[in-house]
């Protein structure tokens, strides 16, 4: 499935199941501030990430109650560039992480390579554009702002929002405070 048809797929499951949610979502992301946020990570965004963004940049929610899935709301492009800023600011004199074996993530507090895109509380998803040896180039991963985390989630943003849209369409999620929870 591509992003116009998993994004078409959520939709029309959050007008139906979700409809404060859906009136969350952001029109598209202009080509300027796309423009810099590759300029900002220093390389370009995957193309199905790309598309994505042209077609929701992130949520509008002020209540913070209207997370898209399991408690994560999406992030606008400029809340990404704000997150990468901070998060290299923060993080930029962190060694490896010696403890931990790095197989697709590399074992690192942060990398100039990940765009967080959604957020909980500090934590959220985030497209990898700096794999470890194993891994590929645009996988998405789960990063808790507690520990590193060593597992992948989806191997492409389009994978990971196909997944998403193909639960949500079968129902298969809780309902919890409203909003849907899914085991992707």
């Amino acid at each position: 499935m591509n992003i116009d048809q998993s994004w078409t797929l959520i939709e029309k499951t959050l007008k139906s199941k979700f409809p404060s949610v859906e009136a969350t979502l952001n029109s598209g992301a202009s080509l300027e501030k796309l423009d810099e946020l590759e300029a900002l990570v220093g390389q370009p965004l995957p193309a199905d990430f790309r598309a994505s963004l042209l077609r929701h940049d992130g949520q509008f929610d002020p209540t913070r109650q209207l997370d898209l899935i399991n408690f994560n709301r999406l992030l606008t492009v400029d809340e990404m560039i704000q997150e990468w800023r901070m998060f290299q600011e923060l993080f930029i004199d962190f060694d490896e992480i010696e403890w931990l074996t790095p197989i697709k993530i590399k074992n690192l507090v942060w990398s100039p390579g990940w765009i967080k895109f959604t957020d909980a509380d500090g934590s959220g998803f985030v497209v990898d554009l700096d794999p470890a040896a194993s891994g590929v180039s645009g996988q998405v991963f789960y990063r808790q702002n507690s520990e590193n985390e060593t597992e992948t989630w989806a191997d492409s943003y389009s994978e990971f929002l196909s997944r998403l849209a193909t639960l949500l369409d079968r129902g298969e999620y809780e309902l919890v405070h409203g909003c849907p929870y899914v085991d992707i």
